[in-house]
């Protein structure tokens, strides 16, 4: 089991290697292209596709005309990717706080936030948790943008976000650990038609991925497929070999707050592939996800120092997370080792960090800027969902006692 390839099974990644044998990359593109608008209920040529999500927002941001000084506000719980790509486009980025109940923004402190130079919000779907305040916003904001960031949201709310037509953009991503994997991928949805017209354009100009780069990918997803589906051992194996040959895919210059010498670029042809075949079976795997949620809420239902995120119906997140408080909070890596050695579960700490990962760049934050994203950060804990789990009542049942002992 594994945070990562929650979508991908290796009948799908076989059938993706067998597939390029026999379907070009444009019709390949194309099919994906036309799936993923199926998924997200748009139309085909609204969807713009990218060698990574932030790559299609940065895209998005440079066509803005941003000028010195003008703003794009995140909330203090995100990537450093996505500042990143703002700042790449030539915005100043700003942090407003987030509500710890919904990890969403703080809505009064984002409408108090909001200045003159204020362009663009970035409105999140951590872990696939609904879109929040989107009304509101485009009744007291007109004249601004707003940008979802749906990279943990692919198809998981239950009403299709991008029919509301209350967005100018929205991008996805389908990396190692999103909700398709296909090692490096993106999409951009774009709502005005004369910008979707620029950017296709400006976008069959990008490169591609290296020869390298695509094997690194393949080499990349192949690992984690390994370790996602039983094999850890020999996944974790896999991919130390692979880094002391430089073919584990690594993006470190973004982590360091770089910009990339080729970037953006266009999706590859293999993610196409595999991103398809993940789409073919979309459905059941967002039922599973949604079956999954009930029964870590079940689980963990009234228990003391842990409180779960409430999940809208019908809502299929990618990862569930869960806040620990009181004495849990100050203990929790013990806690999450414990957890690991009684149930199997791989347990993560996504996000780390007000501005992920502990160790990147952190573009622009300042400690003690935002607490409740800070506190959210050092407490957060999440659990698997996906192909690769299989929570057993026994299982559910040492999660629950594990997180009881530690109370005690």
């Amino acid at each position: 089991m594994s945070l990562v390839c929650t979508a991908l099974t290796w009948p799908m990644w076989w059938r993706a290697q067998l597939d390029r044998l026999w379907t070009p990359a444009a019709p390949a593109l194309q099919r994906f292209q036309q799936a993923l608008a199926d998924e997200l209920g748009c139309p085909t040529d609204e969807l713009l596709l990218y060698g990574a999500g932030r790559m299609g927002l940065y895209a998005w941001l440079d066509q803005l005309a941003l000028q010195p000084g003008d703003e794009v506000i995140l909330p203090a719980y995100t990537c450093v990717v996505v500042p990143n790509a703002a700042h790449f486009a030539g915005a100043t980025v700003r942090y407003v706080d987030i509500d710890p109940h919904t990890l969403t923004y703080d809505l009064p402190r984002l409408l108090e936030a909001v200045n003159a130079r204020t362009r663009v919000l970035v409105l999140p779907a951590n872990y696939g948790l609904p879109l929040l305040g989107l009304d509101t916003l485009r009744a007291r904001f007109p004249q601004l943008l707003l940008v979802a960031d749906l990279a943990h949201a692919l198809g998981s709310m239950p009403e299709p976000v991008l029919a509301t037509r209350s967005l100018d953009a929205a991008f996805f991503s389908f990396e190692f650990s999103k909700c398709l994997t296909t090692g490096m991928g993106g999409a951009l949805w774009v709502r005005d038609p004369e910008l979707r017209k620029t950017l296709a354009s400006q976008r069959l100009q990008l490169p591609v991925f290296s020869l390298r780069q695509r094997l690194q990918l393949g080499m990349t997803v192949f690992s984690h497929l390994l370790a996602a589906s039983g094999a850890v051992t020999l996944g974790r194996w896999t991919q130390g070999v692979l880094r002391r040959l430089g073919l584990l895919y690594a993006t470190s210059e973004e982590l360091s707050g770089l910009r990339p010498a080729h970037y953006p670029l266009q999706l590859h042809t293999g993610a196409a592939h595999l991103g398809w075949q993940q789409l073919r079976a979309y459905a059941g795997t967002k039922q599973l996800r949604r079956e999954q949620a009930i029964a870590y809420q079940q689980a963990l239902a009234g228990l003391a120092g842990v409180r779960c995120m409430p999940v809208p119906d019908g809502a299929a997140l990618l990862r569930f997370p869960l806040l620990l408080e009181g004495a849990l909070a100050a203990r929790r890596k013990a806690i999450m080792q414990a957890l690991q050695e009684a149930t199997g579960l791989p347990v993560g700490m996504w996000f780390n960090h007000v501005v992920h990962p502990v160790g990147s760049s952190g573009h622009g934050y300042v400690d003690g800027q935002c607490p409740q994203g800070e506190q959210v950060a050092a407490t957060m804990l999440n659990l698997p969902l996906g192909r690769h789990v299989r929570l057993s009542a026994a299982r559910l049942a040492r999660l629950r006692q594990c997180l009881q002992e530690a109370q005690a």
